[in-house]
């Protein structure tokens, strides 16, 4: 044998031959013994190095790794060399003489250290990351407590072990997105719908697809189950259909008027009836066996979004795009309530209480409890932004889980109707969630690629959040002293660099936080929020000094110059505005775009600035006089992104087609136009002495140009999803760049080397650092903060 064949047979079954033969503290050697585990990794893979901790399973301390490895295990499968990190940041928060000894391990090669324990540990709620980095995930349900299969853009389906973290079957067939997938329990199949206008049926334990059903027109908008596993499908061109997985029609029959589009569809198993809702605002009754229609009611709130019925088949429930609920007895005919609070569409419907009760959720986040016997509105579970896309009640209707846009699942106690738990991890909205059978485990999808396990028993509140959403913004003061963060909760905080901790929490803005500047004295800050307001705040008290008022819309940047004396803000009403920061006042108006403004730089003299818009156009300003000095065109398309050259001589602007252009300031003229990619360009930065542009680019890599004949020094392929933000140390050293794909990795720009990398559990947002590169900081999409500290 080989000498490699002989350290693979060795990593695979020197623990499993230590268990075997008694050899149990061999096996507790071995198992924090950081060498065995890195060779592990790499040989093969996490999995197999998690399965090894099964032997020791009645041993808390070997428990606790294995947990904190399963946390990691999507990280490790990308880059192995992320283990000292993973452990490190997992576990050293946990005293006890097996973990330390892991810990005591002499790493001597440059690693990113965790300072405040911000990694998920292994107490925490999340159980395991399942990251194939495909396309964003429409759908998934459990097949049994052990599998799950998920639907996913990338027209392919997946059978995942959650024991193992392994795909165990990839279903593949569809054309394309794949929208909804159910499972048919008795008889061991899957069913899949698809924006390619199928259905097709999947046999469980081969992945053999059995049978593929044609006819819906635009694809498949949702399923439905029957008892008797025949399936109810709404196509997106408003067609219901019952199906047959036996019959070799498939189509059993086609329910519903042509001219007149079925947006919504319920059904009651009890009475066999069909409540379907319409384009034209009618909800129509079928009898599902006959297919006959019983009755046509007139809904008086317009356009349907989605339907309920009583399992009796008595009372049918429909929610309007306009924020209105009508509950109707179905065999009257007549309307029972119209409720009237929600401010936005309503997005879903369940009955609950032994329909006696019905929870809604609507698109502004909304999840409101009626009573439908007395037509009063019962409770308001309060938490969510934006559409609510699934809830589901368990627990014997003792509690309430619910996902949304807002990248949050909140779990809630129906009794006290308080939310007992937030869990937080996605980067982006979550599309799915279903429960185990017996209710201990959830599993959540994204448009993030990722689907996450949880457990329900382990499930730590808002309380253990740095922030309650998106972390926006974070930037250190100069003397290094402070962070501040801003989030999409509407919250700014005051960090101490030494200790981690948040000393002020700012509240006051009504909406996200766009953009803030510390005043080089650091006694105050300068906010701008989607309120369409500013506010200055003083750091040493975190009390609010002025509120600054005039934008007529969302204000996405703010920028301080002449000595701190003076703001510019830039709004998407087209405006900016000069604000006096002794009065808050504001003393000049400038009103040349015709578009949203995106962005500002400032000259170094403090006396002009260029402005960005969506108008396709920048404008030049003398910031004294008000007066536009030139207005630059030549962009087709949104620019969102400015700077100038330390030496102010140039101006260096990026559209969202992939354009970035170079133009003479004291001219107006266009120097160079270079295009390597038909991309959004996300952010544009230039050295400290002027002759190099890094542009990050909208698919996922970082461009450095020449700046004096634009010429691509190279290229940095630099991350596996979108970049949020790149930035330049002060020496112009590093470049650290953070992105969705939850990684912050730091390089030697000029030669494409990466020197460092560092995972959190979700997308980082935000980056900044201080002066000698040594200390970054991070705000992350879950809202929590990250200190780390570069060991080299």
């Amino acid at each position: 044998m080989k000498t490699d064949e002989k350290e693979f047979y060795l990593l695979e079954n020197l623990a499993a031959h230590l268990a075997q033969t008694k050899s149990l503290e061999k096996l507790h050697q071995l198992l924090v013994e950081y060498k065995y585990m890195f060779l592990k990794l790499n040989r093969l893979g996490p999995m197999e190095l998690i399965a090894d901790y099964d032997y020791l399973e009645n041993e808390n301390d070997y428990l606790l790794i294995q947990k904190a490895l399963r946390l990691s295990a999507h990280i490790l499968a990308k880059d192995p060399d992320q283990l000292w990190s993973q452990i490190y940041g997992r576990l050293n928060s946990i005293q006890n003489n097996t973990i330390g000894l892991l810990l005591s391990h002499n790493f001597k090669s440059s690693w990113i250290k965790s300072l405040n324990h911000s990694l998920n540990t292994p107490d925490s709620a999340l159980h395991i990351t399942l990251d194939e980095r495909s396309d964003p995930i429409d759908d998934l349900c459990f097949i049994d407590n052990h599998r799950i299969v998920s639907a996913s853009e990338d027209h392919n389906l997946r059978v995942w072990n959650l024991k193992t973290g392994k795909i165990e079957k990839f279903l593949i067939g569809h054309q394309d997105e794949v929208t909804v997938v159910k499972v048919l329990l008795r008889h061991r199949l899957i069913a899949s719908g698809s924006d390619d206008g199928t259905i097709k049926i999947w046999d469980i334990e081969t992945g053999d697809c059995l049978k593929s059903i044609d006819g819906h027109v635009k694809g498949v908008k949702s399923m439905t189950i029957l008892r008797d596993e025949r399936i109810l499908s709404l196509s997106k061109a408003g067609q219901c259909r019952l199906l047959s997985i036996d019959n070799n029609t498939n189509s059993l029959r086609v329910i519903g008027d042509r001219e007149d589009k079925v947006i919504a569809f319920s059904f009651a198993e009890n009475n066999r009836t069909l409540l379907t809702g319409t384009s034209k605002g009618k909800l129509c009754i079928y009898d599902i066996d006959s297919g006959e229609c019983k009755n046509v009611l007139e809904n008086p709130s317009g356009k349907i979004t989605c339907m309920a019925i009583s399992k009796e088949g008595k009372i049918g429930i429909a929610g309007s795009k306009n924020g209105t609920i009508t509950v109707w007895d179905i065999h009257s005919g007549t309307q029972k309530f119209l409720f009237k609070e929600h401010e936005e569409g309503i997005m879903s419907l369940l009955p609950v209480n032994k329909d006696r009760s019905i929870i809604s959720t609507s698109e502004d986040g909304d999840i409101f409890l009626w009573d439908i016997e007395t037509g009063d509105l019962l409770r308001e579970f309060i938490g969510h932004y934006g559409p609510v896309t699934k809830i589901i009640v368990f627990n014997n209707e003792r509690d309430l889980i619910s996902c949304g846009w807002d990248r949050s699942i909140r779990i809630w106690d129906m009794n006290s109707y308080d939310c007992k738990a937030v869990l937080k991890g996605h980067s982006n909205e979550i599309t799915s969630i279903d429960l185990n059978s017996d209710e201990t485990v959830a599993v959540s999808a994204s448009w993030d690629g990722t689907i996450r396990e949880w457990n329900l028993q382990s499930t730590p509140g808002e309380k253990d959040q740095d922030h309650f959403d998106e972390i926006a913004l974070v930037r250190i003061s100069p003397s290094e002293k402070y962070v501040v963060s801003g989030s999409n909760d509407g919250l700014l905080k005051i960090w101490d660099t030494k200790s981690h901790q948040a000393i002020h929490t700012l509240e006051g803005h009504e909406n996200w936080i766009s953009d803030f500047q510390i005043f080089s004295n650091e006694r105050f800050l300068i906010s701008a929020s989607d309120d369409q307001t500013l506010r200055i705040w003083k750091i040493s008290t975190g009390k609010c000094s002025f509120i600054l008022k005039g934008h007529t819309d969302e204000v996405p940047v703010v920028k301080l110059f002449d000595n701190d004396h003076h703001a510019i803000s830039g709004s998407r009403d087209g405006t900016l505005r000069i604000w006096n920061m002794y009065s808050g006042e504001c003393e000049r108006i400038f009103a040349k775009h015709q578009g949203d403004i995106w962005d500002i730089a400032i000259f170094q003299n403090n006396n002009m600035a260029v402005s960005a818009s969506n108008d396709k156009t920048l404008c030049v300003w003398n910031l004294k006089t008000g007066e536009c000095l030139r207005v630059l065109k030549g962009h087709n398309s949104h620019i969102g992104t400015v700077t100038v050259t330390p030496d102010g001589r140039r101006i260096i602007s990026g559209d969202s087609s992939g354009h970035i252009r170079i133009w003479d300031m004291n001219s107006g003229e266009l120097l160079y136009e270079f295009i390597e990619k038909e991309v959004d360009i996300l952010q544009i930065l230039t050295n400290n002495q002027g002759k190099y542009i890094l542009t990050a680019f909208d698919d996922m890599s970082v461009y450095i140009y020449n700046i004096t004949n634009g010429k691509l020094l190279h290229k940095i392929i630099a991350h596996s999803d979108f970049i949020e933000q790149i930035l330049l140390t002060r020496d112009d050293k590093w470049l650290i760049s953070c992105s969705s794909d939850g990684s912050i990795k730091i390089w030697e720009w000029m030669s494409g080397k990466e020197i460092g990398a560092f995972y959190g559990d979700s997308g980082i947002d935000t980056i900044t650092c201080s002066s000698n590169g040594r200390l970054i900081i991070a705000g992350d999409s879950a809202g929590k903060m990250h200190f780390l500290e570069i060991i080299r």
